[in-house]
């Protein structure tokens, strides 16, 4: 099982707006603000309102700064100055803002995902510039705010424990937007440079003309690697909405849901049948691979059971096989319902094989695959029929129902046959 966490940018993204995403669907506001300090800036401090927008309720973050004494809403990248205001954003190099953070006491993990982030926007500021990416000077991303904001959202990610980071179709507005270098077309150069090799698909909409993402916000996705599509198939646990700070006359905001995948090499429990009568024995294991083993073989059994025990494979890979195994007479209605629940996880498996199937070009081994787990199922399903009749039949002779009996008996006869 893996968390994961998936930003459904549909007005843009920064990093303000990913901070009070995080902040709304459940990351401790005081745990965020207690790491943030490990950086040992004075002056700075998080500003978190829950309000309603739009008639909508969500998250809105402001870092406050004494840099320039002013809140982020002033400093921002997602801003760039339309305030009108004429004030000097700090510059600091690479090397500034790396010793800044490797210097800091936080975690490991979160000082490596920050520096990722602020190398995909060194390398375009580079770019953009023509510089080497050392002596790039860093203008609003820079400042202390967008340094807090992308190691908040680093803490945020390590918080929460996420390993995996997923993207909607990011959206981007048009037009131009003032910044310190004077009028820019929207995407800002510096977030146009980023987009190559990001495999984050960007789509303009001309109904808003203004800047949507900014560049902390799209260094965030590629600096974690986003993988940018639909939200992947994952059990939600909660969903979170942070507000951006342009009024663009319609809902401004990053909702991020959070929750649990499964992971390629979760396999899943073998099912393993056997029957009170002579009859076959179905064996099915649903590999996580897509991979389906199953096997029959007759024997005669005196009482139901399900065992559970664990193969440990040594050719070069090894995988987990769940069986259920308790010994005794299992009553038929409580069998059935275990039998059941593990059928309910392989169809679940089987949703995923058919989710590999649309995003598999290359799909021959994979339908393959599927008409297995297609047929281990359907013969599943027929032996829980089967137990179930058998019980019945039982409780019939003892009841004396002969009619019941006789119905019962054609019907488990189709099975045997």
């Amino acid at each position: 099982m893996k968390k994961v966490i998936y930003f459904d940018c549909y007005m843009g993204i920064s990093g303000d707006m990913v901070l009070g995403a995080c902040l709304d669907l459940g990351v401790d506001e005081e745990a965020l603000k207690t790491e943030l300090r490990k950086l040992h800036v004075e002056g700075v401090d998080l500003s978190v309102k829950k309000m309603l927008k739009n008639g909508f309720t969500g998250t809105d973050v402001e870092v406050l700064s004494k840099e320039d004494g002013l809140p982020v809403d002033h400093l921002h990248d997602h801003v760039h100055g339309e305030h009108g205001h004429s004030h000097e954003h700090a510059h600091r190099t690479l090397n500034e803002i790396r010793n800044l953070i490797m210097g800091s006491d936080l975690e490991d993990a979160v000082k490596e995902t920050a520096m990722s982030i602020f190398m995909v926007i060194a390398e375009a500021e580079a770019k953009v510039h023509g510089k080497p990416i050392e002596e790039v000077g860093f203008h609003e991303v820079g400042a202390i705010d967008s340094i807090v904001d992308i190691c908040g959202a680093a803490v945020c990610l390590h918080l929460l424990g996420v390993e995996k980071v997923y993207c909607s179709v990011v959206r981007e507005g048009t037009g131009f937007i003032m910044c310190q270098h004077g009028q820019l077309p929207v995407p800002v150069p510096a977030v146009a440079n980023m987009m190559p090799g990001s495999g984050i698909i960007v789509k303009q909409t001309d109904e808003v003309h203004t800047e949507l993402v900014t560049p902390t916000g799209f260094g965030i996705l590629k600096g974690t690697k986003a993988i940018c599509g639909t939200m992947p198939e994952m059990m939600v646990e909660s969903v979170g909405l942070g507000f951006g700070k342009r009024d663009v006359g319609r809902l401004n905001g990053l909702r991020a849901v959070y929750g649990t995948i499964m992971e390629e090499d979760d396999a899943l429990p073998e099912i393993h049948y056997d029957d009170h009568d002579e009859c076959e024995e179905v064996h099915t294991h649903v590999h996580a691979d897509g991979t389906v083993h199953t096997h029959t073989h007759e024997g005669h059994h005196e009482h139901s059971h399900a065992h559970e025990h664990t193969h440990d494979h040594s050719h070069g890979h090894e995988h987990m096989n769940g069986h259920a195994h308790g010994h005794g007479h299992v009553h038929s209605a409580e069998h059935t319902t275990r039998v059941r629940n593990r059928l309910a996880k392989a169809i679940g498996h089987l949703e995923r094989v058919k989710l590999m199937v649309e995003e598999d070009r290359d799909c021959a081994e994979v339908l393959i695959q599927l008409a297995a787990v297609k047929s281990a199922l359907n013969n599943t399903g027929k032996e829980i029929l089967k137990e179930h009749m058998s019980h019945c039949l039982i409780e019939a002779i003892e009841k004396k129902e002969f009619s019941e009996i006789e119905e019962l008996n054609k019907a488990i006869d189709q099975f045997i046959k």
